[in-house]
Order: C-alpha cells, then sequence, then structure tokens
C-alpha cells in the first residue's frame, strides 16, 4: 500500500506505454485512476484520452506516481525529477500477469498484462516488463531496465540495469546482458552480451557501441 492513498496518482510519460497504462487501469474495478499524464518537456497536447498532460513543475504539490516510459535513460530522469519533489514511486503489476513464488518486484517496477515471472526471479527498481514477456527462474532484470513485447528471458539470466530488450528477442539460460546494452526486435542471443553494445540479428551480434 502508498505511503499515503490520497494523493494524487500520475502517470510519469505521456507517450505509448502511457497511454496503454491509463488503458489498462480503466478496465479494473475499483482502480484508482491517475489524475494526469506529466512529462518534463511541454506537452505539445494539453489533453490526452481525457486527461490533463502537464509538466512536472505545473503538479502542485506531492503526488503518487507510475512510470510510462520505455527508454530507460527517460525513466531515470523524469524518475529522479520527481524523487527529488517527493513523490511517491507505485509498482504496477496487471492481475493478468502470472508471478511464481519467491519473486522480487522493485520499487515502480511495471509488469504489463500477460507477463509471466518465474520462480526466484527478481525485478529491479523501475523496470519495465511490456505484454506478454516473460522472465525464468532464478533469472534478474535490472533496474530500469525495459523489455519490449513478447520477450523471453529464459532461466538463470541475469539482464543489466539500463538494458533494453526489443519485441520478442529471446536469450538463451544462463546468459549474461550487460548495462546499457540493446538486444534489437526478434534477436536471440546465445552469447553474453557486453555493457553498452547493441547486437542484432539470429543469432545476434554485436552492431556498435551504443554510446
Amino acid at each position: 500500500m502508498p505511503a499515503n492513498p490520497a494523493l494524487p496518482l500520475v502517470i510519469l510519460g505521456a507517450g505509448g506505454l502511457a497511454r496503454e497504462l491509463l488503458g489498462w487501469m480503466a478496465r479494473l474495478p475499483g482502480h484508482a485512476m491517475p489524475t494526469a499524464l506529466v512529462q518534463t518537456a511541454p506537452p505539445a497536447t494539453d489533453e490526452c484520452l481525457g486527461l490533463p498532460v502537464l509538466t512536472l513543475d505545473a503538479v502542485q504539490g506531492p503526488a503518487r506516481f507510475i512510470v510510462g516510459v520505455g527508454s530507460p535513460r527517460v525513466k531515470r530522469e523524469l524518475v529522479q525529477a520527481a524523487l527529488e519533489r517527493g513523490w511517491v514511486a507505485e509498482t504496477y503489476v496487471d492481475p493478468s500477469a502470472l508471478i511464481g513464488l519467491n519473486v522480487s518486484i522493485g520499487r515502480g517496477a511495471v509488469i504489463c498484462p500477460f507477463c509471466t515471472v518465474s520462480t526466484n526471479a527478481s525485478i529491479g527498481e523501475f523496470a519495465t516488463l511490456n505484454c506478454r514477456s516473460g522472465v525464468g527462474h532464478e533469472s534478474v532484470v535490472g533496474s530500469y531496465s525495459t523489455l519490449l513485447g513478447s520477450n523471453n528471458v529464459n532461466g538463470n539470466v541475469e539482464v543489466g540495469s539500463d538494458v533494453t530488450l526489443g519485441c520478442a528477442s529471446s536469450i538463451h539460460p544462463g546468459r549474461r546482458i550487460g548495462h546499457g546494452a540493446t538486444v534489437g526486435i526478434g534477436a536471440v542471443v546465445i552469447s553474453n552480451v557486453r555493457a553498452q553494445t547493441s547486437v542484432f540479428g539470429v543469432p545476434a551480434k554485436r552492431l556498435a557501441a551504443t554510446r
């Protein structure tokens, strides 16, 4: 439970994932609904799906927030700004997700519809698992990482922090994905991936440094 459920609830971000989260929350009976979508830059539009789109500075007083951003870099910027304002991070786990025994889910994580998190897995703070992604037993997903739709992270995999796994990528059991790495759409990872690199293809191969 949040420290103060009376605080207004907002979604950080106003892009595709934020709009999806809003739709999923709206279908849940009795779920507290966000009062605004919030971003750092001045919004291109004042309203989205019936909610105001605001800058962080336009929100008066403290708030609760759910992260609706996929980019690890943008997530970090928004979350840091929100926490500096004394806002309270909330974790979202969709009721359709299957969560195994002895699973650790960090503060501010978002687990979207039809995801599977298996026994003894660990999901880091502000990590995002988009729809139909699976995390196998004893696997770790680092803080601020994002698994886009239909990922398959097998057992005993370590995904570092600030990693992006493209839609429908598959990670072989026991492999390691270094911090800040990017795995392309549909890639099949059969070898460890170094930090700050991008890999694509079947089998996945390094393309270039990401920074």
